[in-house]
């Protein structure tokens, strides 16, 4: 009997640890509450530069769950989209795709205000990149958290990605892209910077 309280022991004694027991919301999610209540500009900002400071990007999970987004609006199944875009934003409130596939489908199932929000959040997205720089050298590269978000910024844009090269400066990681601007009719250079390299 002694033996299996000495076992036990630990166990109880990691369950009442305090570590486990109420823990105060991350920066992270704070930000995202706040996003959810009023979005702003400064606030996607603060979240854009706690998620670069974050080294946990599941990637493999993250493609897993594009792939079905992309399958479930092609079949018009919204509920699914959603689930699947809801998960992508949770890892990621900052995703811009995520709230690009929520928008389309809270607006496919016919709830306008949650879509809305969703397309606030995009523009703000786009808007806190732009604040970064404008895109025209290194020195003045447009600041974005993964290639992702470099090519959805590209896209929202209404420009085609060409090419792409990695340039390395030091321990910094840029990208030239060349990207053809049907508006104007030419193709354009655009720098990126990727901050959570």
């Amino acid at each position: 009997m002694r033996l299996f309280l000495v076992l036990l022991f630990p166990l109880f004694v990691a369950c009442a640890s305090p570590s486990s027991v109420n823990q105060p919301p991350s920066d992270y999610d704070v930000l995202v509450s706040k996003l959810k209540q009023t979005p702003t500009l400064s606030t996607v900002i603060e979240l854009r530069h706690e998620i670069a400071s974050r080294d946990d990007v599941a990637t493999a999970k993250k493609t897993r769950l594009k792939d079905a987004i992309y399958q479930a609006i092609s079949n018009s199944k919204w509920n699914d989209c959603l689930d699947n875009a809801t998960q992508l934003l949770v890892s990621n409130y900052a995703n811009i795709e995520g709230h690009y596939a929520a928008m389309a489908c809270y607006f496919e199932s016919g709830n306008p205000s949650q879509s809305h929000h969703h397309e606030m959040m995009i523009n703000l997205l786009l808007e806190a990149i732009w604040t970064t720089g404008d895109g025209e050298s290194t020195n003045t590269a447009f600041n974005v958290l993964s290639v992702d978000e470099l090519k959805a910024f590209i896209e929202f844009h209404g420009m085609k990605l060409l090419s792409t090269s990695p340039i390395r400066q030091g321990k910094q990681l840029f990208y030239k892209s060349v990207l053809y601007d049907a508006h104007r009719d030419e193709n354009v250079d655009w720098y990126f910077r990727l901050t959570a390299n």
